[in-house]
């Protein structure tokens, strides 16, 4: 009997040391500048990734790529794509498009490294000048470890509306069905539903070159589920602010001459919670720069962010962390 307990311990341990909660990070360098998604931000290279809707109604098409390097002190984590697609429009009001993104990310500690990324084949559109609507459906793809799960179809849905110097911004986002992992662990059968993702977003602009912006992000892990040869076996995660909802907010500041820079800031209130449910990690902070070589932000742009979990960190929470963001663009 003594054996036996001691069994179910050694799997129950196992079992958590596999598995953390979602980490629902920018996905867009000019976003992780401002410690944001950025959903209720006009900005066209920005809404490839965070708000297709804010793409209809302009007669301009956009490229755009980036990618990410999680550090965790001097260990460092694998370049991985952060975001990459292209907008063409169709019409003065409407446009169509193909978007990938990672999702949600975990890099450390190393035994619970994920990714979750997602693809979108998506239609956009402007109704009444101010009113913004998107909506796109493609594959999404789970790696945990080294193993990649099956393909799951995913969708998402996002609105825009401006009124004035405020920009509103919403997208709700499913992974679609499940994930299955043949050999999780090198042996195990792993099948999982991720969770939908709700964002909110508001920005105003105090003029053309400086703006404020707030949003807030709902993980709902209620939707979820992780089965571990055909055991249910998610862990019970804290609930409320951090855990479920994220608050962020930043600003962008423009200095236009023959160019364009922009100096983004912002900070993330939230957390990363192991598998215990304790939270392991605080506040976020973001910085960024952009550089476009012209006035009209036409032709190339270059993004650079840092988004920072190591200043205002947990007292024995997880060792520092920080991500760096690179970024370029396209815009004709």
């Amino acid at each position: 009997m003594y054996y036996v307990i001691l069994i179910i311990i050694f799997h129950s341990i196992s079992i958590y040391s596999q598995y953390s909660s979602f980490d629902l990070l920018p996905t867009h360098t000019i976003g992780a500048g401002m410690a944001v998604e950025g959903v209720g931000i006009r900005d066209t290279v920005l809404n490839l990734s965070s708000n297709p809707a804010f793409l209809a109604g302009k007669n301009e098409k956009v490229i755009d790529g980036g990618g990410v390097v999680p550090f965790q002190g001097t260990q460092s984590s694998s370049l991985r794509p952060s975001h990459f697609g292209g907008y063409f429009p169709l019409n003065e009001v409407s446009g169509i498009g193909v978007r990938g993104r990672t999702v949600f990310q975990s890099s450390f500690p190393t035994d619970s490294r994920f990714t979750y990324l997602q693809t979108h084949i998506f239609y956009s559109r402007v109704f009444y000048e101010s009113i913004y609507v998107s909506v796109g459906l493609g594959p999404g793809v789970g790696l945990r470890g080294q193993e990649q799960s099956n393909l799951s179809v995913s969708p998402y849905l996002s609105l825009g509306y401006v009124i004035g110097k405020i920009t509103m911004g919403f997208s709700v986002q499913s992974p679609g069905g499940n994930y299955n992992y043949k050999l999780y662990r090198n042996g195990d059968y792993l099948k999982e539903r991720l969770p939908p993702t709700v964002i909110l977003g508001i920005s105003y602009n105090v003029s053309q070159n400086f703006q404020f912006y707030s949003e807030l992000k709902r993980v709902l892990y209620e939707k979820s589920s992780f089965t571990l040869n055909d055991e249910e076996n998610k862990p019970k995660f804290d609930r409320g602010f951090g855990a479920e909802l994220k608050a962020a907010f930043g600003m962008s500041l423009a200095i236009r001459e023959e160019s364009v820079w922009k100096i983004r800031t912002g900070i993330e209130l939230g957390g990363k919670y192991d598998e215990t449910g304790k939270n392991r990690r605080g506040t976020g902070l973001g910085f960024g720069f952009g550089y476009s070589p012209n006035p009209d932000e036409k032709g190339f742009q270059f993004n650079f962010s840092v988004l920072d979990y190591s200043l205002l960190s947990n007292k024995n929470g997880y060792p520092s962390e920080t991500l760096f963001f690179a970024g370029l663009g396209y815009l004709y």
